[in-house]
């Protein structure tokens, strides 16, 4: 199983669930270009997600891998299964960003906003930063807070996604299994039911669970309920369209 991380964590942010799913799998947790220990970006060129992917997947020698992703991980692991069909044996998606695609302005305004919130984070000391963290999520599990405290000190100010194409353009040909997990919008959650149905009709191989109670950290803020989500899919159980 490859753990595509959302932006601004690292790897070791999936840890709690590589602990729940070792058992049976062989767990790699990648650290995306521009976090963690990864190669910092280049400005100069558009980061191609799928082929970093391709890369891991090819240098590893993995077969046939289970990809699972949060946020922009989500988004990367749609994106390499529609340039690469038929490599990835299944797809597990946590609250990817099916939103409008962003006027080329608003692309500048976050990139720009992201830099400042980057170098705000270098202002910090580590205590600082997971002080606000646990200000911001209460509710998460308190082993969550190590790592992404270290990924908001490892993250790269250029590591923005320069590009992000319509979703529904990229999942139009999956031909693995896959599933979508999303939460709620009013907790900050990206997909909203109508998105989710809207999945489900461009391509029958998705299947959408939406926990309710959860925003845009699913995993983080309804661990039980995320895996047993999880769990079933990877089993092969049925996983209806339904609100848990």
């Amino acid at each position: 199983m490859l753990l595509l991380h959302g932006l601004t964590d690292n790897g070791l942010c999936w840890s709690r669930v590589a602990r729940a799913l070792e058992t049976g799998n062989d767990i790699v947790m990648l650290d995306a270009r521009g976090h963690g220990e990864s190669s910092r970006m280049r400005t100069y060129e558009v980061h191609d997600s799928a082929r970093d992917i391709a890369e891991v997947i090819d240098n590893l020698e993995l077969k046939s891998p289970i990809l699972l992703g949060h946020s922009v991980g989500a988004m990367a692991a749609m994106a390499f299964a529609d340039a690469y069909p038929r490599v990835a044996s299944k797809i597990i998606l946590e609250d990817p960003p099916f939103l409008p695609p962003l006027k080329k302005s608003e692309v500048i305004d976050r990139q720009n906003d992201f830099r400042n919130q980057v170098m705000s984070f270098r202002t910090m000391t580590t205590s600082e930063i997971s002080d606000l963290g646990r200000k911001l999520s209460p509710g998460w599990h308190a082993d969550e807070f190590p790592e992404w405290t270290l990924g908001k000190q490892q993250v790269d100010p250029e590591a923005w996604p320069t590009l992000l194409p319509r979703w529904q353009d990229i999942i139009e040909n999956f031909s693995a299994p896959a599933l979508l997990v999303y939460g709620e919008v009013e907790r900050g959650g990206l997909v909203t039911r109508e998105a989710a149905a809207d999945a489900i009709r461009i391509n029958p191989n998705f299947r959408a669970v939406q926990i309710a109670g959860a925003g845009h950290n699913i995993r983080r803020e309804k661990f039980r309920e995320f895996m047993s989500v999880i769990l079933n899919f990877l089993n092969d159980d049925c996983v209806p369209e339904s609100r848990l």
